[in-house]
């Protein structure tokens, strides 16, 4: 990771003071990018989101929540052999969130490669719903022989929830078979061309009728939004979403939410900005969880 941060700004991610057992959320990170296919570093994510927490207030005024009043633990980063394979960690990532949601806990996952999210689904039963924030489809069934690949993503979560029971929003990337398969299989999803057109009050009665009052697990992969916003990542594409775009959906449906990730943030390609935008998200959706 580069010097973006002071040295001396604790390890875990700001106001998680709470042990695990008193906790009602837990947090963790997955230092893990071995499918990377054109820049790879997200595995520096998880500490980079976590430095760049100390950067805001406790209270949000916004939101009118002080975090410091949540009970949240910070469980560190999960430790696999470093000679692990995608497949290996997939197992181990999924073990440790199941212990958690076993505990009626919500698990916060922080990446890391979006392939991660897949196992934190499966940990769960399959009667939920799934948001994706993305810029690319991820419904390949395999890439680079590997069927957990990041380009993979959505297609493992659909085999665990189910194809209607899926929501993409911010897509501007596919595959042209890619795209065939994601049409074919009926996947819901607003890109992001569309996406600027509409209001929020449409998209968030798009995204709460394709869910039809499940609870709701939201996966953000940071190359949804602009790259201008977020640079620091594997597969930056331009024309994305503004993130202040993006909160009124996540505020809707935090009712809803049973546990998030993001994903995706590679701090060697910028100076902090997409730490610190990744950080913002992730202190507004705690802020938000009931």
């Amino acid at each position: 990771m580069n010097s973006t941060f002071p040295s001396d700004i604790p390890s875990y991610f700001a106001d998680a003071e709470s042990s695990f057992d008193e906790s009602d959320i837990v947090i963790f990170g997955v230092k893990f990018d071995k499918t990377a296919s054109f820049r790879s570093g997200a595995r520096f994510g998880p500490d980079a989101i976590r430095k760049a927490s100390w950067n805001f207030e406790s209270f949000n005024f916004h939101t009118g929540v002080d975090l410091q009043d949540k009970s949240i633990h910070d469980y560190g980063n999960i430790n696999f052999d470093e000679n692990a394979d995608v497949n290996q960690v997939i197992d181990q990532v999924q073990s440790f969130a199941r212990s958690i949601v076993k505990k009626d806990k919500i698990p916060v996952l922080l990446g890391g490669e979006h392939s991660l999210s897949a196992a934190v689904v499966q940990s769960f039963a399959n009667n939920i719903g799934v948001l994706s924030f993305d810029a690319h489809a991820d419904f390949r069934n395999q890439y680079q022989d590997e069927c957990y690949n990041h380009a993979c993503v959505l297609r493992r979560i659909a085999d665990h929830v189910g194809d209607e029971h899926i929501f993409l929003c911010g897509l501007r990337s596919a595959g042209k078979e890619e795209y065939i398969e994601l049409k074919k299989h009926n996947i819901s999803f607003i890109d992001t061309y569309t996406f600027h057109e509409a209001s929020n009050k449409k998209i968030i009665e798009q995204i709460t009728s394709s869910f039809n009052n499940r609870p709701i697990y939201v996966t953000i992969d940071i190359d949804v939004f602009d790259p201008a916003y977020a640079p620091g990542t594997g597969t930056p594409e331009p024309f994305g979403l503004n993130p202040i775009d993006v909160l009124p959906i996540l505020d809707a449906l935090s009712p809803k939410i049973i546990g998030f990730d993001v994903m995706e943030i590679n701090s060697q390609f910028d100076y902090g900005q997409t730490a610190f935008l990744g950080a913002k998200l992730t202190r507004h959706l705690l802020e938000m969880l009931s």
